[in-house]
Parts: structure tokens; sequence; C-alpha cells
């Protein structure tokens, strides 16, 4: 009766090694970061100063994950938003860095040149007559994200990230929501 006992269990142990083997190599897929990554992200915010007023916009990502917690990228963005006549658009070029502080959670932070344009216009007798103020300033901005889905090197995640703007005509700050997808390849 013990070798019987002690022959099943034997058979038992590699078994169950091996699936736990295969369960931690799986894992490991999952949340490997040590690649490169693109993405794109619509985005939904709010100027918070003496102009309030809600904008949307596009952000476009690419980057590299220097270790499975740390990675860099290019966030390019541009937001744009309306009011009255006056139309106004931000573009974005701002290095970041990422660290992943818990199993799906990540902080960012980063800051670079921003452009900002205010346009209005009018139509008469079939022209249209528009004009505009076009500015430089810089921005810096930090924030916090969570992976939902990650599958086969795509992800999916949300962030919610806060902007601060200098710019000669004023000072904008601009909390923004994202929806993140991204591909590593």
């Amino acid at each position: 009766m013990k070798f019987l006992l002690v022959t099943c269990l034997l058979l038992l142990v590699p078994q169950t090694a091996r699936v736990e083997e295969e369960a931690v190599s799986a894992e490991k897929i999952l949340v490997e970061r040590g690649a490169f990554f693109i993405g794109a992200e619509p985005q939904l915010g709010v100027l918070v100063n003496d102009f309030r007023r809600a904008t949307g916009g596009l952000n476009l990502r690419g980057g590299y994950g220097i270790t499975d917690d740390w990675s860099v990228f290019l966030d390019s963005g541009w937001r744009f938003t309306r009011q009255f006549n006056v139309l106004f658009h931000f573009i974005d070029l701002a290095p970041h860095v990422s660290y992943l502080a818990a199993p799906g959670f990540y902080l960012l932070a980063g800051g670079g040149p921003t452009f900002a344009d205010a346009s209005s216009g009018t139509r008469i007798a079939g022209f249209s007559i528009t004009q505009g103020v076009q500015r430089w300033g810089y921005l810096v901005g930090a924030g916090a994200g969570y992976i939902f889905v990650e599958k086969a090197g795509l992800s999916l995640s949300g962030e919610v990230e806060g902007f601060y703007r200098k710019i000669k005509a004023g000072n904008f700050f601009e909390p923004v929501l994202r929806l993140s997808l991204a591909y590593q390849f």
C-alpha cells in the first residue's frame, strides 16, 4: 500500500510543478514591458482657469519599456475647444516617464513644448475671413493609469493626467481623462 501511495505522489508532483510553471510563464508574458510600444488615445478634459471649457482631442504615443517597471515615451497630443466663434487648439510634444507601481497601476510624468492657436472667423458673402494668434510655451504634467486588459501584445488602460501650460497669453490647467490602446512589439 505504501508503495502505491508513494508512486501516485511521485506521478502527481511533476504534473503539479509543470502546471505551476506554465501559469508563471503565461503571467510573465502578460506583464513583460521590455519592448517598444505605440498607442492611440482619445481624450476628454476641461480647462480650469478664467477660461472654463471642455476639451477633446487625440494623443499618439510611442516609447520603450526599459525594465518591467519603467518605460519612456514621447506623447504627442492635440486638444481643442471652442467658445463662441473662437476655436482654440493646443498641440503638445512631451517626453514622459512611466513607473509600474503595482500590478496594473502606473504613474506617469512629463513635460515639453506646447503650441497654442486661437482663431476666429466669419463668413461674408461666401468668403471666410479668419484671424488667428499663435503662441509657443511649455507644459508639465503628471498622472496615473490602470491597465484593464493586457493580452497578446495589446493593452487597454484608463489614465488621468493633469497638465499645466505656461503660454505668453496666460496659464492653463487642464485635467484630462484618456482611454489608451497600446501595442507592444
